[in-house]
């Protein structure tokens, strides 16, 4: 039995079979291009994908004990109030990896060597490759962004990688979390306000020596510009 779902102007669609008719092109989305639960590729996208993410995170995060002090004990607790503000809907699931991600942030701000380990790991790496492919079998045009808020944080990302890094790994998460932003809109206006909370903390710490806290910087400044969309906002208030 087809798995028919009504679009906005009345028609259904065959979530089964068919993309979701209200994707249009590249643009940000309100939701997923493929359905979650009944087409192959939004369950691979879902399950696999996604738990290759959880994975990668996991992989890096379990290696280190996550001690900091000074400004990157600051920094942190920014990240934390950040997260635990933003991502309140199914908390227990959802803000454990938000909080590993904010630790291993601050451990590459510590260490300048830590994104250099993270090149060496094979089981990060791996993930990482799954996840990147995985991604464009879901969607061939998954990294082409029409929202200029995207375009503006990708273009800082890759410049500041090719600059200081030139690491393909690196380069592929990136193209990772702003797709992840693109496609799910329950994490993209979420992660535009934890960049606007944390801003005036990661400019209070920068002095210009530490590739990673300046380009956090420098999406934290773009990103304090953003405005959200009418939809983004209603899901805040419907899924806070």
């Amino acid at each position: 039995m087809p798995a028919l779902i009504r679009v906005s102007d009345g028609s259904f669609w065959d979530a089964e079979t068919q993309p979701n008719p209200e994707i249009k092109g590249n643009e940000s989305r309100n939701s997923f291009l493929w359905n979650c639960y009944h087409h192959k590729l939004g369950i691979f996208f879902q399950k696999q994908v996604k738990d290759a993410i959880l994975r990668a995170i996991s992989t890096v995060h379990q290696r280190n004990e996550y001690s900091f002090n000074g400004d990157i004990l600051i920094l942190q607790a920014a990240l934390y109030e950040a997260v635990r503000t933003h991502i309140q809907h199914d908390a227990e699931r959802k803000q454990p990896f938000m909080l590993s991600v904010a630790d291993i942030l601050c451990q590459c701000a510590k260490d300048e060597n830590e994104i250099g380990r993270l090149q060496k790991n094979k089981l990060f790496k791996t993930s990482v490759n799954f996840a990147h492919r995985g991604i464009l079998r879901y969607d061939s045009d998954a990294f082409l962004y029409e929202d200029v808020r995207l375009q503006t944080l990708n273009t800082i990302l890759k410049s500041e990688n090719d600059a200081f890094w030139q690491d393909v790994t690196i380069s592929k998460v990136i193209d990772i979390c702003v797709f992840m932003m693109k496609e799910d809109i329950y994490y993209r206006p979420r992660w535009i306000q934890i960049l606007q909370d944390i801003c005036g903390t990661v400019g209070s710490i920068t002095d210009g020596s530490n590739p990673v806290l300046n380009t956090l910087y420098s999406i934290c400044r773009v990103s304090h510009d953003f405005k959200l969309t009418p939809i983004e906002k209603a899901n805040i208030e419907d899924w806070h």
